[in-house]
């Protein structure tokens, strides 16, 4: 695509099996470039110190999956109209790159899958306009910076798979318009954000194995637009049937191997979009609710390790898609229902009946 005056203004050469470096690439020839996309070649070395004479028009720069090396170049930071700047899935290494508070018109930030290590700098606080912060997988560690709370706009926040740690900043309450939050794999401590889904939007949650303890947020009870939430492996605690809602869209949850106690609530039978349900390795008592018979996409149920009592309900062999169920060692009673007992579809069943 050429500009008025004839020269360049977009180049596109994703999934173009291009090997090589960049480093006899002409930048400053490309001074009305104001697409550069890279996505998907074999390009490999550092990037360019020169990249900096790039067009001060661009606005995005995509060199995902490629064989990049090295620290991210600091000139990069002169390309101040850059409101798309992926980098993922590449082998850059070092720091948080400190320029990307000079690119005050981000609206999507991809470095995930790399090896930068090191703090995620306040100065990402800088970046107002941003809906996308995608930074998972890598070596990062600290905490996550207060500043955060300034990224209002933020409807993708992806952390997972680093090494953060200290709590989730209040800050964090700021940003109500998000529909995916990533935490998992950390080593998070305190609680969840306790407005996590103000904004009434949230689809996606995963904060499993951290440290996190306390109650789900109020905010996550009353969520009717989460799809899939996984928050297994933490210390969380409450009464599992008041921390829970009814959701017309969850399609996944598992809250294995937490603290929860209660009874279970009758609700879950309204999910009705629910494929998973995982309470496993809590302290989950009283009988089996009926009602579960009623989520009728539902295709794995773990309730295994908890004091639960009681027959198993017959209406579990109303799930025409269930083939998963387990309910081992708990305090269940009686024998298993015919429904059950001949479902053509079952194909894990444990229990173990108390005598």
């Amino acid at each position: 695509m050429e500009g008025q005056s004839g020269s360049v203004s977009g180049l596109d050469l994703q999934s173009c099996d291009l090997r090589g470096t960049l480093h006899n690439l002409n930048f400053s020839s490309l001074s009305n470039l104001l697409t550069l996309n890279l996505y998907n070649n074999s390009l490999y070395g550092t990037i360019p110190i020169n990249i900096g004479n790039l067009s001060k028009l661009i606005t995005v720069l995509d060199f995902r999956f490629n064989h990049f090396i090295g620290v991210i170049s600091d000139q990069l930071g002169f390309l101040t109209s850059l409101s798309f700047l992926a980098l993922s899935s590449n082998n850059f290494k070092g720091p948080f790159p400190s320029f990307v508070g000079n690119l005050r018109n981000l609206t999507t930030l991809y470095l995930s899958r790399n090896d930068i290590s090191g703090y995620i700098p306040r100065e990402i606080g800088l970046l107002r306009l941003l809906n996308i912060l995608d930074l998972s997988f890598n070596n990062l560690s600290g905490s996550i910076p207060a500043s955060i709370g300034n990224l209002s706009s933020l409807t993708t926040l992806a952390l997972h798979h680093n090494r953060l740690s200290g709590a989730i900043p209040p800050e964090m309450n700021n940003i109500t318009h998000l529909k995916s939050l990533q935490m998992a794999e950390n080593n998070f401590i305190g609680h969840l954000p306790q407005e996590i889904c103000l904004g009434n939007a949230l689809e996606k949650v995963s904060a499993q194995m951290n440290h996190f303890t306390g109650p789900i947020p109020k905010s996550l009870k009353n969520c009717t637009s989460l799809f899939r939430v996984r928050l297994e492996k933490n210390q969380l605690t409450g009464d599992i049937a008041e921390s829970f809602g009814v959701y017309p869209n969850l399609n996944y949850i598992d809250l294995s191997n937490n603290n929860f106690y209660g009874e279970l609530s009758k609700k879950w039978g309204e999910c009705h979009m629910l494929t998973n349900l995982n309470i496993s390795n809590n302290k989950i008592s009283g009988a089996i609710p009926p009602q579960l018979g009623k989520a009728i996409q539902l295709q794995q149920l773990d309730l295994s390790s908890n004091h639960l009592i009681g027959k198993i309900p017959k209406e579990l062999g109303m799930l025409p898609l269930l083939f998963k169920l387990l309910l081992g060692n708990n305090k269940l009673s009686g024998s298993i229902p015919l429904e059950l007992g001949t479902y053509p579809i079952l194909k894990s069943l444990t229990w173990h009946q108390t005598t």
